[in-house]
């Protein structure tokens, strides 16, 4: 989480200081986040496939509320 925390905030800082500066994803990587997170950086290269391809929305949600509920219930 903490990685994925330093890649928003740095992309935030770059934002604020080219405030014309594209805000989608690939764009905002730097080599330093490359070195940060390597594999959030890898799937860059791949983010139009992966944005574009289908994507059961509420699927994937239900699926991480009965996660969450079942780690609840485990407690």
């Amino acid at each position: 989480v903490r990685r994925r925390e330093a890649v928003h905030q740095s992309g935030g800082v770059r934002r604020g200081a080219d405030p014309g500066r594209p805000d989608l994803f690939p764009t905002l990587l730097t080599p330093e986040d490359a070195d940060l997170s390597p594999r959030l950086t890898a799937l860059s290269e791949r983010w139009e496939d992966l944005a574009t391809a289908d994507y059961d929305v509420a699927g994937q949600l239900a699926a991480a509320v009965d996660g969450l509920l079942a780690q609840g219930r485990r407690d």
